[in-house]
């Protein structure tokens, strides 16, 4: 009985001592476990809060980790010199989100003293997933192996994670700062700071090249639909032009210089304001165009024309383009016009001026030139006169152009004679002219189209033996504008070179020349030299 106690007494003492191990493991798993920063995974990184929806500039600061708990996840991995240096023991995390381009400085500090210099440092990854691999490493911030700082002054927009990391010395707390400014080299960033095309009245194309790198917007508000397609459009440039005392269109066109014909589109966003944004601010200027878009492909530029009175004569627009976070191109933006003065004929009505009233031709024997020109201009289109026979609304179709502008001119020949008349507009396709043997009267309505006797385009080749009387001459013209494919990236230069190639005749000028041989009228009764 004695042995009995004896053996129970001794494994009593063994239980109690297994059970108190027992208890003090799990009690030191449990403080261990418990003592792990908030930020030890990289899925409960610790936001570095910017205000003004991620749009503030300044110093932003994280909150206090203590690192002396902390531990890697399975699968974590380090950058190459972090490794090196030995600092891959232990990590916590942080992150923060930049809604536009940045300068941006993330420095590792301590509120003490208790971590030596080289037991800790830190690296950045441009992504929100987790774990990030060494491919997700941030070009633009250098990892660093102790307390320091890593600058680049132009930050893309987007979502990072900062990996601070130690040896197992690092025993204390540490912190992230980010100072955010505006990055650099930013051209025409600003509405204060709009490119201003001032050479608009000597050239009718004035083209300005600049690259789209580190450009920003001011606030969510200015990004065009932020919670629809253009949500990631947060770089823009502004610039400003003054139209003309007159014109008839007014074209904003842009491109790259970096695409193939058979490259792919892709967006960026177009607002136009009246008003100048250099001297006014945006919310007092006045929008016209809204969220629209251009689609380039860096070898077609696209564009935006504005024909007869969508823009104002000598005033001042403001353009803003919105363009994709990861846009990085030189970019060429162009202003082009057209147009002089507007049509002296646009109706074939009594009391035409001079040079479409040409009167009596001059003509000889051996034939004389008769001169004159006149311009295609807004107020030739069809659409702004009654006369629906001989202007038709939709345009005349011809050659696969709908013809919706007119010019005309009367004259008068005295004897039998042959003429040759000659067309030569300064822009666009081919016009279509129609030769009418009729008197004009107060009412255009009363020209019919049963009168034409020939209709031709640039030359109309001999017209032989017409009576004496009156004639009245049709020049047509196309307002269409032209295909985007008729414009390459190198078309847009200083000059004149791209208003031919945008709107086809609108606002061009044509010279005509008609050329009077007199006849000797013949019959079968006649006398003839």
């Amino acid at each position: 009985m004695l042995a009995y106690y004896t053996l129970k007494k001794r494994y009593s003492s063994i239980a109690l001592s297994f059970c108190s191990s027992l208890f003090l493991i799990l009690l030191f798993s449990s403080n261990s476990l418990f003592a792990q920063p908030a930020n030890n995974d990289c899925n409960n990184a610790s936001v570095i809060p910017i205000p003004n929806g991620g749009f503030g500039l300044g110093l932003f600061t994280s909150v206090n980790t203590d690192v002396t708990n902390a531990t890697i996840q399975t699968g974590e991995t380090f950058a190459p010199s972090i490794i090196v240096a030995g600092l891959n023991k232990k990590s916590v995390w942080y992150k923060f989100t930049l809604p536009t381009t940045r300068a941006a400085r993330v420095s590792l500090a301590q509120p003490g003293s208790a971590i030596q210099n080289g037991d800790v440092g830190f690296a950045v990854y441009k992504t929100n997933t987790c774990l990030p691999a060494n491919g997700d490493i941030s070009t633009k911030f250098t990892p660093i192996e102790i307390f320091g700082s890593s600058f680049h002054p132009c930050v893309d927009a987007g979502d990072y994670l900062v990996q601070v990391t130690s040896n197992l010395n690092a025993n204390g707390p540490v912190f992230i700062t980010l100072e955010l400014g505006e990055p650099s080299p930013a051209l025409y960033d600003k509405p204060v700071d709009a490119y201003q095309f001032t050479n608009i009245n000597t050239n009718k194309t004035s083209v300005v090249d600049f690259l789209v790198q580190c450009q920003t917007i001011d606030d969510a508000a200015e990004n065009c639909m932020p919670n629809g397609s253009f949500k990631d459009f947060t770089k823009s440039t502004w610039h400003t032009f003054t139209t003309p005392a007159y014109f008839d269109w007014f074209s904003v066109l842009l491109t790259a210089m970096d695409g193939q014909s058979n490259s792919p589109d892709y967006v960026v966003g177009y607002r136009i304001y009246q008003g100048n944004s250099q001297i006014t601010p945006v919310a007092s200027l006045t929008l016209i165009g809204g969220c629209d878009s251009l689609k380039i492909n860096g070898y077609y530029p696209d564009k935006k024309v504005y024909r007869c009175g969508d823009l104002l004569a000598n005033t001042t627009y403001s353009v803003q383009l919105l363009y994709h976070k990861d846009l990085n191109k030189t970019m060429r933006l162009a202003v082009a016009w057209n147009g002089t003065a507007a049509t002296t004929g646009p109706e074939p009505i009594i009391g035409l001026p001079t040079p479409n009233n040409m009167g009596t031709l001059n003509a000889n024997g051996a034939g004389l030139n008769n001169t004159a020109s006149d311009n295609l201009a807004c107020n030739s289109r069809h659409s702004q006169h009654s006369c629906p026979k001989i202007m038709p609304a939709a345009g005349v179709l011809n050659g696969g152009n709908s013809y919706n502008l007119s010019s005309f001119f009367t004259f008068k020949l005295a004897s039998t004679a042959t003429l040759n008349i000659t067309t030569n507009p300064s822009c666009g396709p081919a016009p279509l002219v129609r030769l009418y043997k009729q008197t004009v009267t107060a009412n255009c309505t009363s020209l019919d189209t049963a009168n034409i006797i020939a209709a031709f385009g640039y030359y109309s080749g001999p017209l032989t033996c017409l009576d004496p009387g009156d004639y009245v001459l049709q020049v047509m013209g196309v307002d269409t504008l032209s295909p985007k494919t008729s414009l390459h990236w190198s078309s847009l230069t200083t000059g004149v070179a791209a208003q031919c190639a945008i709107n086809y005749n609108l606002g061009g000028s044509f010279n005509l020349i008609i050329n009077a041989k007199t006849e000797v009228a013949s019959n079968l009764f006649s006398l003839a030299a």
